[in-house]
């Protein structure tokens, strides 16, 4: 369909082609559970020049948030197209650190396009037909409401799914609740990033995190795949020497999901893998038969460094640490209503 499309400059007039084929189905209420989890953000007292430049939002893993949501979402959204309420509307309210970068935008969809057969999404405050108050309400008022189209986004839901892939989504997974609670080091063989590719501003980042001198460990391997252009750019910025000096490996134009077999990944199907893409630890276990863990870009370069990690489930990202005992601090009044 797409090169038949690209040979005659038209596409089928039907599907999300349609004005009205955009419009949501479902509504997925996620305020309040925005609200806990900046507020558990919050709470570390930490400033961008403290980090060497690395801000609050990669300290404490806020980027796995909006993964781990698009995750969440497109389980939620059972083919329709959903619209997505968190807050973002009332920008004046949001600090900046909050409010999702284009990064983010990118783990969110492709979290949300590796469970949801829906073509479309809308965030409300932050996608082009979902910006204006006016359009919102349009959209909210075209929904027939019951409990199967107005759906809340809850911190359980949020918990399961980190959970999930965190665990290689129970393929290959030898991890039970008891070993859990174990405080034993789990060898890491492989950080693989770039899930999708690598930005400019991701390769940033690394650099921020490992610019004090780091290096990884002996016994882990770091790969990051990206495209040539942001790797010349990176190049030219002094990015890619800093990670090469790290221990960082680069491989060009493909992505994880080609990347199956060995040297690239590890030798034994027993070695763990530990990426920060919801999208590679959901397909990379059935893909691979490697096991997989997941987490924010700090906890990878983290466990890069120490060549472990442990396995008592104590990473857990700050944005859900406690958050189950911190639900009432969410509460207050919402712009829209709460079905």
């Amino acid at each position: 369909m797409d090169i038949c499309a690209a040979l005659i400059g038209k596409v089928p007039f039907t599907g999300v082609h349609v004005d009205e084929e955009r419009m949501p189905l479902v509504v997925l209420d996620g305020r309040e559970l925005f609200q806990v989890c900046a507020t558990l953000v919050d709470s570390i007292q930490c400033n961008h020049i403290a980090f060497g430049g690395v801000d609050k939002r990669i300290m404490s893993s806020w980027d796995s948030f909006y993964s781990v949501l698009g995750y969440v979402c497109g389980n939620l959204s059972e083919g329709k197209v959903p619209l997505i309420l968190l807050g973002l509307e009332e920008t004046d309210r949001i600090e900046h650190w909050k409010y999702p970068i284009l990064d983010d935008l990118k783990s969110f969809s492709a979290a949300f396009g590796t469970t949801a057969s829906a073509p479309l999404f809308h965030i409300a405050g932050i996608t082009p037909e979902a910006r204006e108050d006016a359009d919102i309400e349009t959209m909210i008022r075209s929904i027939y409401f019951n409990d199967r189209n107005w759906r809340k986004i809850d911190m359980e839901e949020m918990g399961k799914s980190y959970e999930a892939l965190n665990l290689g989504c129970g393929k290959n997974n030898d991890v039970t609740q008891e070993s859990l609670l174990d405080d034993d080091k789990e060898p890491i063989k492989l950080v693989a990033l770039g899930n999708p590719h690598l930005s400019l501003s991701e390769c940033r980042t690394l650099n921020s995190l490992m610019s004090s001198g780091l290096k990884k460990h002996n016994n882990s391997r770091v790969i990051a795949t990206l495209g040539r252009r942001v790797r010349s750019e990176a190049d030219r910025l002094g990015y890619i020497s800093t990670l090469e000096k790290f221990g960082v490996e680069f491989i060009n134009d493909t992505c994880w999901c080609m990347l199956l077999d060995p040297p690239i990944i590890p030798l034994s199907k027993s070695d763990k893998i530990l990426t920060n893409s919801a999208k590679h630890a959901h397909y990379g276990p059935g893909l691979t038969e490697r096991k997989y863990r997941f987490g924010g870009l700090q906890d990878c370069i983290n466990v890069a460094v120490l060549g472990y990690r442990r396995k008592a489930y104590t990473g857990l990202p700050t944005w859900l640490k406690r958050s189950y005992t911190t639900l009432a601090l969410a509460r207050r009044q919402l712009k829209f209503p709460v079905n």
